[in-house]
C-alpha cells in the first residue's frame, strides 16, 4: 500500500487566479529576455497586505465584509410567507395572493358586461403586436412597466356570429406597477387577478372564448409543500 501525503501550498497567495495572473507576468519577462532554456518559474509569495489594504480586498471579494445596513437586514429578513392576507380573504384585487400560482388579469366589460382580456382593435397599418403595445402604452401612461414576449400570437378567438372578426391574444409579462382604474372606468367596471383555473368561473362572451383563453394559458409552476413555510 502506498501512502499519499498531502503538502501545503508552497505560497501564500489567497486566490488561484491572482497566482496566475502573477505567473503569466513572469512568463512573459521571461519570454521577453531571450532566455531559451526556459527555467521553471517560481511564483515568489505575495507581500503581506497592510490593514487597509486587506479591509479593501475583503470588501472587492466579499470575504467578512458587511456593512452595518446590510448586516442589520441579514439578522432581521424573515422569508415571505406564501399564503398571506390575501389568499385568506379572496382579494382578486391583490397581485399578492396565489404566489405558487400565475396569475393572469381580467376586466370586466362596462358595456356587455362580459368578461375579457384588455384588448383593442387593430387599426392598418399597424400590426398586431404594435397596436397592443401602443393601446397599452396609452392606457398605463408609463404607471405600469410589462414587457411583450412575443411577435407571435399565443392563441386566437373567432366570433361565431362574425367570422370577420377575429381577437390575437399576445403575451404581456407584468413586471411591476398599478393600472390607472379611475381612468379606465369608461370601458372596464370592474378588474380581477385570477388563475387559470380560476378564469372557469367568470362569464365570458361566449363558452368558445372562455375555451380558447383556458387552452392557451397555463397554470406557471407549482411549488408543493407546507402553506405556512
Amino acid at each position: 500500500m502506498h501512502k499519499v501525503s498531502v503538502e501545503r501550498a508552497r505560497h501564500n497567495w489567497p486566490s488561484f487566479l491572482e497566482y496566475f495572473e502573477e505567473w503569466k507576468k513572469l512568463k512573459a519577462k521571461q519570454k521577453k529576455s531571450g532566455n531559451k532554456k526556459q527555467d521553471m518559474i517560481q511564483v515568489p509569495n505575495k507581500p503581506p497586505m497592510t490593514e487597509k489594504q486587506r479591509i479593501e480586498y475583503n470588501r472587492t471579494f466579499g470575504l467578512g465584509y458587511l456593512t452595518p445596513t446590510s448586516e442589520t437586514w441579514l439578522k432581521t429578513w424573515q422569508p415571505q410567507r406564501r399564503l398571506n392576507e390575501a389568499d385568506f380573504n379572496d382579494n382578486r384585487y391583490s397581485i399578492l395572493r396565489r404566489q405558487t400560482s400565475r396569475l393572469y388579469f381580467i376586466v370586466k366589460d362596462t358595456k356587455s358586461g362580459k368578461w375579457k382580456f384588455p384588448d383593442v382593435v387593430r387599426a392598418n397599418p399597424l400590426s398586431m403586436r404594435f397596436a397592443a403595445q401602443l393601446r397599452f402604452q396609452q392606457d398605463m401612461n408609463r404607471r405600469v412597466l410589462a414587457y411583450f414576449i412575443a411577435h407571435t400570437p399565443i392563441g386566437h378567438y373567432e366570433n361565431p356570429q362574425n367570422s370577420n372578426e377575429r381577437t390575437f391574444f399576445f403575451h404581456c409579462l407584468y413586471i411591476s406597477g398599478r393600472p390607472p382604474f379611475k381612468k379606465m372606468e369608461n370601458e372596464w367596471s370592474d378588474h380581477a387577478w385570477v388563475t387559470r383555473q380560476e378564469l372557469l368561473e367568470y362569464e365570458f362572451a361566449d363558452d368558445q372564448y372562455k375555451r380558447a383563453i383556458y387552452n392557451m394559458l397555463y397554470d406557471g409552476y407549482q411549488i408543493y409543500g407546507n402553506e405556512d413555510a
